[in-house]
Parts: C-alpha cells; structure tokens; sequence
C-alpha cells in the first residue's frame, strides 16, 4: 500500500495563543508538519521558505506586514507553486482584496474554523500538485521532441562526413576532407547541447523565435 503523501505547512502568525492551537489542530491530520514564525524580521529571504508546500500568513503583524511577506513570496514563486492563504480579521475586506490581487491563493477569517481550514488547504494543495504533474509531463514531453530532433540532426552530419571518407586516401579530395570536418564539428555541437540538456537545462524554441527555459527536476 503506498504511503500516504505529509504536507509541509508554514503558519506566519504573531498571536502565539491562536497559532499554538491552530497547529495543534493540523497536527492531528497525519496528512501534515506544521512549522510556525511568530514573527518575521525584516530581512527575512526567500530561502526561509524553501520546501514548504503552503504557507498561512496573517495579514496583520507588528513590523513586516503580511502583505508585503506576500510580494516577497510572489517574487520568486508562483500561486501554483506555493499557495498562500492569508488570516485576517472579519472586518478587514479591503486587506482580503488587496491580498488576492498580490497573488493570495485564498483567505481564512479569523476565528479560525479548522474544518473550513482543512477544507481549502486541502483544495490548495491539490491544486499545486497537479500544476507539478502537469509540468513534469510537459518536461517530458519537451525531452523527448528535443532528443528526437537532435538523433535527426545528428544522423544528417554524421552521412555527410562518412560520405565524404569512404573513399580510398589517393581519391580523398580538400573539398570532401573539408565538408567530412565540417559534419563532424556539428556532430561535436550537437553532443555538447545534448550534454546541456542532461544537466537539467533544456530550451525550446517556438514559432515567435523566443525561447523557453525548462528546469528538469532530478
């Protein structure tokens, strides 16, 4: 029977009362980790969030507002790729708003219902994995058209120069000798391309003449 996927949850949260039973809540989904900031300094960095799969932020805190955590976030990842739902008091509407329009997954009123909480937490991280999914069969599909048209464009210099060799020594022309050593430098491009792509960097080219960085996950 496969193991059961654990979810690693971030709460940002100044009031350590609410936040501390807040966990404890989660906590008893064995679905979740729950880590907790209760505060967040001012120099906080993106790498403080690496490797959590969501993050429930408060939007109001002494010092750094949730707000602006939120842009930081939303600089280096995307909705899908770390949902943030946002805690507000009841009254706050125009924070909601604010918050949904900088890249907030979802919100939560507080006091915080946890079964309401589970619910879109869950959505959430639905969501997100299979925004993964979706990405990794693109990848997938990126590494195939692209290894097919290099073995393609590989084959055609590789005729050239063995046409142009197979021939006794006293036959072998500066013209052949030149177009064989011509083919095999571009034999040489393409191997070092394939060689880029196997390090995890592949670019495809599309019809608008940009290109499209993919990141191949290891």
């Amino acid at each position: 029977m496969e193991k059961e996927k654990k979810y690693k949850l971030l709460i940002i949260d100044d009031d350590k009362m609410s936040t501390e039973v807040l966990k404890l809540q989660l906590l008893k989904d064995n679905r979740f980790y729950v880590d907790v900031y209760h505060q967040v300094e001012g120099d906080i960095i993106l790498a403080d969030f690496k490797g959590y799969d969501l993050i429930l932020l408060d939007i109001m805190m002494p010092g750094v507002s949730g707000l602006e955590v939120l842009k930081l976030i939303r600089t280096e990842y995307s909705r899908f790729e770390l949902p943030v739902i946002m805690q507000t008091a009841r009254d706050r509407n125009s924070d909601i708003v604010n918050a949904l329009k900088i890249g907030a997954n979802d919100y939560l009123v507080k006091p915080i219902n946890i079964e309401v909480a589970k619910a879109r937490i869950g959505t959430q991280l639905e969501l997100s994995t299979l925004y993964a999914e979706n990405l990794k069969i693109k990848q997938a599909s990126v590494i195939s058209t692209m290894f097919s048209t290099l073995n393609h464009e590989i084959n055609n210099p590789l005729t050239i120069a063995l046409g142009n060799i197979s021939f006794p020594f006293e036959k072998l022309t500066e013209e052949k000798i030149k177009k064989a050593k011509d083919a095999l430098i571009r034999i040489s491009e393409l191997v070092k391309k394939m060689d880029q792509y196997k390090k995890g960097e592949l670019e495809e080219e599309n019809y608008s003449g940009r290109s499209t960085i993919y990141k191949i996950d290891k």
